[in-house]
């Protein structure tokens, strides 16, 4: 993580980072972090962990994994590729 910089994270103190240094995500070289790269640039790869939040509808909303297979599944849904989205 030479192109990032941080602080120790402490509950009253806030990690940053230099996104200006940061590379975007490519299918065969995903960041470490998501804090490393900007944002609007991060592609959804495999192994990731996607936080889902459904508007008006709490029970709905879940964190959830995306499989090896780059799909996810949520109720109601089902499977949905999730694997190249940013």
């Amino acid at each position: 993580m030479a192109n990032a910089q941080t602080q120790p994270a402490s509950p009253n103190t806030s990690t940053s980072v230099d996104v200006a240094k940061a590379q975007p995500a490519t299918p065969d070289t995903p960041p470490q972090r998501v804090a490393d790269v900007r944002p609007d640039s991060y592609i959804i790869g495999a192994e990731d962990t996607l936080s889902i939040n459904v508007w008006k509808e709490p029970e709905m909303s879940r964190t959830v994994p995306v499989r090896p297979d780059g799909m996810i599944s949520l109720p109601l849904l089902g499977d949905i590729k999730a694997l190249g989205h940013s």
